[in-house]
């Protein structure tokens, strides 16, 4: 008993250090209330009952643990100190967490939605020769010589201000994008060219540029980060106003996908319509100037959005402009999506080294896929007959399983992760406000009149694109034809009716304040029509005649021919001094017509080991008069008067090689 009273006595005459441990436990659990119950008010739309139900608890909660922590002060008892602790402890980490998790959603969603924003910026001076020889090894050397910019870019920026910094007197040249800069630059219009740091990736898949990579340099490197203002978005209530959004998916500075939503909150259907990416079209920024619709991005999301709206004739109220990333990571969040696969392929990962073949999608319906194999899914078109086509409804479907994936989410953890995915990728200009908004509304749909097993439901997605045909360009620089997209003028009507249709613009929509149950939305999966019209086909711009491949690579030659259905023959030889695929000899010369070509022969290094180790196809030309069986008169002496020998020597045997004796000899069609 005195045991016991003298372990209290000692318990109450020290009491300093658990005031102290209290105190601070108190204070750090009603800040990160305080704190938690402040900053998810911007969230209350979402459910204004469920937010204030919520609040009242946790003040309840709290003042039932401060209430206890007085007690523990003033009864300095160690059994009530133990518990108010204990509690504290739990309540600290309670609001810890929540504290977390409402400033990770905050700083994310501050991000997404920002119009002011910075990014890095990394640009490359490149060089080019045609043989690999780079006369121009750094910056200084490019004193009295001409360097090409992209206009408008922040990459033109960055080049052009560290290349002064250096000193050098350089003049600069002016492109409208970045695929007429690297023509310029492998033209030898200018003696450089600043691009993207990643050019190579840029221009691999681009035919006609793709062949000249292998003799460019980049001789410096920069890089900065740059304040970026965005155009704000529309203030409509998106609740009660039709509104479209353009979703733009980047790669490597340009827009690899564009797909234009209209959406009705009436009827909750979605028409989403895809632009072709290599789409030649008059860019706004251009001055009137065309390009393939991609290279807009480069310049700004602005330039993009004011070319889609001249394009099709229809105001655009917000983007969502995402890159590679954000999808494998907000697939990856959601646990994968479904989709019917076609076919199973090996397809391209997210790396910006583009033609990095290394993620398996397999074929089915209802197949479960990854970040990295809905991207892929996603990308694929050489595989399909319909080519991008197919991509634009993969594209489509994508965009669909995320959607159907994020309607079902109730996982908290879940939500955070797909919130941090897209702040780290993901640009907006479609205010908090707006956004939750539009998510309280269709919530309140599905839970009120869907199977709740099935909340996509709730959504009509129509699949629609802008329909055209293939052509080229013909650029006498690099003697190669650029692969573009004309669009058919009635294919853009068309879209601008089927977008005006469902956005039904010329009203303001007042939704109905009850629902009726027998309301049934269909859900449509994506598809797209293959509409073709009946318009003057604008031919592909080509040479008439042919021209000298003599030192390019194969791969120009190829790309030429193909088009015209004309048939090369390639024949391979060694030749260290060469590089690989180089041209050393065609048997079509330069200024033929190409009407009277069906197939050229050409000549072409290879010093993998698989070629003859001669170095020209003269040399066996030259080689076939050496038949010529000069000694064949000696045998048959003199024994008559008669000179019969006389007409053996005659040089008959001499006119055999005259049709290609020599390489250069053309043959005539």
């Amino acid at each position: 008993m005195k045991d016991t009273k003298k372990k209290a006595s000692r318990f109450q005459g020290n009491m300093v250090p658990f005031h102290i441990l209290l105190t601070i436990l108190a204070v750090l659990a009603n800040a990160s209330i305080v704190y938690f119950m402040f900053h998810t008010t911007r969230f209350s739309a979402l459910s204004k009952s469920s937010f204030v139900l919520v609040n009242v608890l946790l003040l309840m909660m709290l003042a039932a643990v401060n209430f206890l922590l007085m007690r523990a002060f003033m009864n300095r008892k160690k059994g009530t100190f133990i518990m108010a602790c204990g509690l504290l402890a739990v309540f600290l980490a309670l609001g810890s967490y929540g504290t977390f998790a409402i400033w990770k959603i905050n700083h994310n969603v501050d991000k997404i939605t920002s119009t002011t924003t910075t990014e890095s910026i990394m640009a490359s001076v490149v060089v080019y020769n045609a043989e690999g020889h780079f006369a121009i090894a750094d910056p200084s050397a490019l004193d009295g010589k001409t360097v090409g910019l992209a206009t408008g870019t922040g990459v033109a920026e960055i080049g052009k201000n560290n290349l002064n910094a250096t000193g050098a007197k350089i003049s600069y040249k002016e492109y409208q994008d970045y695929s007429s800069l690297a023509l310029g630059l492998f033209s030898n219009e200018i003696d450089a060219a600043v691009l993207p740091q990643n050019y190579q990736s840029m221009f691999q898949n681009e035919t006609g540029l793709a062949e000249f990579l292998s003799n460019t340099k980049s001789i410096a490197d920069y890089s900065d980060t740059i304040t970026v203002t965005k155009r704000g978005g529309s203030d409509k209530d998106i609740t009660r106003e039709p509104f479209t959004v353009l979703l733009i998916g980047n790669a490597d500075g340009l827009s690899d996908t564009m797909i234009l939503c209209s959406v009705n909150p009436l009827s909750m259907k979605v028409t989403m319509t895809s632009l072709a990416r290599d789409s030649y079209v008059p860019i706004s920024c251009y001055n009137g100037g065309q390009s393939k619709l991609n290279a807009a991005h480069a310049v700004s999301v602005d330039c993009t959005m004011q070319t889609i709206e001249n394009l099709v004739g229809v105001k655009i109220d917000y983007y969502v402009d995402v890159n590679f990333q954000c999808v494998v990571d907000v697939v990856n969040a959601l646990g994968g999506i479904v989709v019917n696969s076609p076919a199973s392929f090996v397809g391209q990962n997210a790396s910006s080294n583009r033609g990095s073949y290394t993620v398996w999608v397999p074929k089915g319906d209802n197949v479960k896929l990854n970040g990295e194999q809905a991207l892929a899914f996603a990308r694929e078109r050489h595989l399909f007959a319909t080519g991008d086509f197919a991509r634009q409804v993969h594209q489509q479907e994508v965009i669909e399983a995320m959607m159907r994936s994020l309607l079902r989410t109730r996982d908290v953890n879940t939500f955070l992760k797909v919130m941090d995915a897209a702040g780290k990728n993901m640009q907006t200009n479609m205010s908090m406000d707006q956004m939750i908004s539009f998510i309280t509304y269709t919530m309140q749909k599905i839970n009120r009149f869907y199977d709740q097993d099935h909340p996509e439901h709730v959504l009509d997605i129509e699949g629609w694109r802008v329909t055209g045909y293939s052509s080229s360009l013909w650029s006498d620089a690099t003697q190669s034809a650029l692969y573009i997209y004309r669009l058919w003028d009635g294919s853009l009507a068309d879209t601008k009716k089927a977008i005006e249709r469902n956005l039904m613009s010329d009203r303001t929509i007042t939704p109905m304040k009850t629902m009726q149950a027998s309301v049934n939305w269909v859900f449509h999966k994506p598809t797209i029509s293959n509409d073709v019209y009946n318009e003057t086909v604008v031919a592909p711009d080509v040479p008439t005649t042919i021209g000298n491949y003599v030192g390019r690579n194969i791969s120009a030659l190829q790309a030429w021919a193909q088009g015209l259905g004309i048939t090369v023959n390639v024949s391979k030889v060694q030749d260290s001094s060469q590089a690989n695929g180089t041209i050393i000899y065609q048997d079509i010369p330069e200024g033929t017509p190409i009407g009277s070509i069906d197939s050229i022969n050409v000549t072409v290094v290879d010093n993998t080991g698989n070629a003859e180790a001669t170095p020209t196809p003269t040399a066996t030309a030259e080689e076939v008069p050496s038949p010529t069986p000069a000694p064949t008169p000696t045998p048959t002496p003199a024994p008559t008067p008669i000179p019969t020998p006389e007409p053996t020597p005659t040089p008959t045997p001499e006119a055999s090689p005259s049709p290609t004796a020599e390489g250069g000899t053309p043959r005539s069609r």
